[in-house]
């Protein structure tokens, strides 16, 4: 592994901390897109070092017209990983006051407070974060929607971790390339 490897893996490693026990069931949030792909298979090495139970899970909006595709290319990746990999694919999502994305959005929080896992990892970056808090302040929120994205909460009695939450999304892409 090169240093940036390592230091990828050291990062994830301290990020999940004591969320990632022996034994634990991790789930990652899987798009397809880079950032999860990444967080995959960061995940993947991280498993040969600790011994946690590793699944993904994709949802599957039905929204874009590529949408099959991504759920065949996160079940392909996830073969090739040997990790187990479920495509929730969800009845068509219509636009409410919030718009498309957002009924999509809770649509997919739906489905993850669902899923049967002590961690549901999640591959926002710093990037994402600042771009909720920008959105957020355009809105009008108040202190809570100010905070953004946190890196940890509780969701259905399962811990949703972001461990790239601190991390800026070229450092991911330096990651993919070198990958």
């Amino acid at each position: 592994m090169t240093a940036d490897v390592k230091s990828l893996i050291s990062h994830l490693r301290t990020a999940l901390g004591e969320h990632c026990l022996p034994g634990t069931k991790v789930c990652v949030a899987l798009s397809g897109g880079m950032d999860s792909v990444v967080l995959l298979h960061a995940l993947v090495q991280l498993r040969a070092q600790l011994p946690f139970r590793l699944t993904a899970l994709h949802v599957n909006h039905g929204i874009s017209p590529n949408a099959a595709d991504w759920a065949g290319f996160c079940l392909k990746t996830c073969r090739s990983l040997d990790v187990p990999c479920d495509v929730a694919t969800l009845p068509p999502v219509h636009a409410t006051g919030g718009g498309l994305e957002r009924a999509a959005r809770e649509a997919r929080y739906e489905v993850f407070a669902r899923v049967d896992a002590d961690v549901l990892c999640m591959a926002h970056h710093m990037n994402d974060r600042a771009e909720t808090l920008l959105l957020n302040l355009f809105r009008g929120a108040g202190p809570q929607g100010l905070a953004a994205m946190p890196g940890t909460r509780f969701l259905n009695g399962k811990q949703l971790v972001r461990p790239f939450i601190d991390l800026p999304r070229s450092d991911l892409q330096a990651w993919a390339n070198a990958q």
